[in-house]
């Protein structure tokens, strides 16, 4: 399969709260290196090398960050890289990604992937990868993830119910998604099985996530066609900058992925 249309984007923006004091804002735990040799999203990077040419491996973090990135990934050059100007979680993330990886090539399909993973198994990772990114290939609407087999009745985790096969091997389809239950159904959501932990990596096209921006989030939407009619110009900053302070954050699960079908 040709994968010239795909792109990685790896989000980076995140503070780290949960792993304070060690993670902290002037450098959250993405930049450090809590497992192995490099750093988390050093790590992360190096993992799509196996899959993506440098070029096709892009970073979506806030301006706060941007010298931890240049310090830690010096390889990665300035159109890899985009920038909001404040954290508005992952929705808003996904879509000014879109709107930039849709300037470079019409055709754009995304991973979309955290910069905090631990990932082992990465052979098997990237063949997964392979798989979603054949499912838009044959179905350039769809929406895919990757889901976690649950090993505990984990609350801080989003849980995504799959009911019946996908035509493709390894693949199932998305009957719905639950955002960190309580106990009692976390519990019952890991040991009745056709329960999935959400692992926040998603990939589609980048016209159909802005499609779905569009349809479910429009106030996003219009703000990002906003920026987008001002890409490469003088001023872009102003207008990123005036949209992201309009407009509330949200997460691509409670702002898509709860509404939307073809998951």
């Amino acid at each position: 399969m040709n994968f010239e249309n795909s792109y990685a984007v790896i989000m980076a923006g995140g503070i780290g709260s949960r792993f304070w004091p060690k993670s902290r804002e002037s450098k959250p735990k993405q930049y450090l290196s809590l497992v192995g040799d490099g750093t988390l999203i050093q790590n992360t990077a190096a993992r799509l090398k196996g899959l993506f040419s440098d070029d096709r491996i892009c970073i979506i973090s806030t301006t706060m960050q941007q010298q931890l990135i240049h310090e830690q990934l010096p390889w990665m050059q300035e159109e890899q890289l985009f920038f909001e100007p404040m954290g508005r979680n992952t929705a808003p993330a996904i879509g000014l990604s879109a709107i930039h990886l849709l300037n470079k090539n019409p055709n754009a399909t995304m991973v979309v992937l955290p910069a905090d993973h631990r990932i082992t198994q990465t052979n098997k990772f990237l063949k997964n990868l392979e798989t979603a990114l054949s499912v838009i290939d044959k179905n350039n609407k769809a929406l895919v993830t990757i889901g976690i087999s649950p090993t505990y009745g984990a609350t801080g985790f989003g849980y995504i119910e799959a009911r019946g096969p996908h035509e493709q091997q390894d693949v199932l389809n998305v009957e719905r998604f639950t955002e960190k239950p309580n106990k009692e159904t976390a519990e019952l959501f890991s040991s009745s099985g056709g329960y999935y932990w959400n692992s926040g990596i998603f990939i589609w096209r980048a016209d159909t996530i802005l499609n779905r921006i569009k349809q479910f989030m429009p106030k996003w939407y219009a703000g990002l066609m906003e920026v987008q009619a001002v890409l490469g110009s003088k001023e872009y900053d102003k207008v990123v900058e005036s949209v992201y302070k309009m407009l509330d954050g949200q997460s691509i699960d409670y702002g898509i992925m709860e509404h939307t079908d073809n998951v």
